[in-house]
């Protein structure tokens, strides 16, 4: 589970650039995780039609 203090920070490096695997890495969490909490790559208009 990822705490509210640590979500800030993460989603602090991501919008610095920095990738979410170097970011889960770093926090000890998963990808998988990180991606739900942030939802980074997950934006509208990510489906093809």
């Amino acid at each position: 589970m990822v705490d509210d203090d640590k979500l800030a920070v993460a989603r602090a490096r991501h919008a610095k650039g920095e990738s979410v695997t170097a970011i889960a890495e770093a926090m000890g969490t998963s990808r998988t995780t990180l991606y739900r909490h942030i939802g980074a790559g997950h934006s509208s208009g990510s489906c093809h039609t």
